[in-house]
């Protein structure tokens, strides 16, 4: 198991803003090396602000994009991998992300598309635009990596594009990259009991040496939690559809998924660490190798990965969806995430990659080292 990211949640005073960067960019270097030499490898060190649109617009006289391009330039100067600058809240705001996006490589955006409120239904409208928007700045598609819907999303989540920060007071969490121990735990059982079980206990044990590093870091910047969520990575050996094939006997997709993905998050029953975020299960179509091989024999749709987040996914992930998918369809898709989570009370969230020039059954080609190219699933 690896930390995926430690991310820092800071919210910024834009007449400091660069001390405030550089200070967060020695917190988060500290904190890898203190994991590291504990053994635990840390992929990633990111930062993440309050919600962009509540930025004071004169401290901003070349306008948000620009403004969002010089942080991110302060950050990648200091050694920091990723940008989150929060959700928009509103129609206009909304509107405003494809351009973001268009002037930086690192940072990513958001949208609410519900909340405690209930559904919004104008940022639907407006976020499914914007898919289609975000689709053109690059011609593969990519640039939809670094957007997502939210429902019900809280703040200070470590996992990306999700992430922002709420108050005054600067907080780190930890997001995980755990498929490695789905993928052992279902090679030494096909009883889901006995899986649930298993997992758990692993799971718990190496979760009690992160939060003892945590816990030692407390003197910098307030500790709000690991994210649970079992998060795949790129290879064989971490792939979460493919523990699923082997606990059913069957791709993932098949009759025995939804079971299979209940086992999982039962697990989580079991740990005893301070949770954030998700804290369920991660199933990104381009992030897993099982998954982009179900996309491309047909074994799974959005339709099926919704079903599964009723037992604790998180939503619709890293989806290519075709480039000319109607918008009216990429609303519905979104609004069955919103309806979802409010109906559940759970966070969930929606990041379609809008792929230009590309059909239903046709590949990707986005060349990604975060992704895994496969077949672009169809909005029916």
């Amino acid at each position: 198991m690896r930390i995926r990211t430690i991310t820092a949640g800071i919210c910024l005073d834009l007449h400091r803003v660069e001390d405030q960067l550089e200070e967060t960019a020695r917190f988060l270097h500290d904190a890898r090396d203190r994991f590291v030499s504990e053994g635990i490898e840390v992929q990633t060190i990111r930062a993440s602000t309050q919600r962009w649109e509540t930025f004071p617009l004169e401290c901003m006289p070349i306008g948000v994009p620009g403004f969002v391009a010089d942080m991110e330039g302060i950050l990648r100067k200091e050694g920091i991998d990723f940008l989150s600058i929060g959700p928009a809240t509103t129609p206009a705001a909304i509107n405003m992300v494809p351009s973001i996006i268009e002037e930086t490589t690192s940072t990513c955006c958001s949208a609410i598309i519900a909340d405690r409120s209930g559904i919004r239904e104008a940022n639907i409208e407006k976020s499914s635009e914007v898919i289609r928007e975000i689709s053109k700045i690059a011609s593969n598609g990519s640039k939809g990596f670094m957007f997502a819907s939210l429902a019900n999303v809280p703040p200070d989540t470590p996992f990306f594009p999700a992430s922002y920060h709420e108050g005054s007071v600067p907080s780190f969490s930890i997001g995980l990259e755990s498929g490695p121990l789905v993928y052992q735990s279902a090679q030494r059982t096909r009883s889901l009991k006995e899986f649930t079980k298993l997992l758990g206990h692993i799971y718990n044990e190496k979760l009690t040496v992160i939060e003892g590093v945590a816990n030692s870091l407390l003197e910098d910047l307030r500790y709000t939690g690991v994210d649970l969520s079992f998060a795949p990575g790129l290879d064989e050996g971490s792939s979460i559809a493919l523990a699923v094939d082997r606990l059913i006997g069957a791709p993932f997709g098949s009759h025995g998924t939804l079971s299979a993905c209940s086992a999982i998050t039962s697990s989580l029953g079991m740990v005893r660490a301070k949770k954030c975020g998700y804290s369920g299960l991660m199933l990104p179509v381009l992030e897993d190798i099982g998954l982009a091989a179900g996309a491309d024999i047909g074994s799974i749709d959005t339709q099926k990965l919704l079903l599964y987040s009723s037992v604790c996914g998180t939503g619709l992930d890293a989806v290519p969806v075709p480039g000319d998918t109607p918008i009216s369809r990429i609303s519905g898709a979104q609004r069955d995430v919103a309806s979802l989570s409010v109906k559940l009370k759970k966070p969930l969230s929606a990041r379609l990659l809008s792929i230009p020039n590309r059909n239903a059954g046709e590949r990707t080609d986005i060349g990604s080292p975060y992704m895994i190219d496969c077949s672009i699933l169809g909005l029916i």
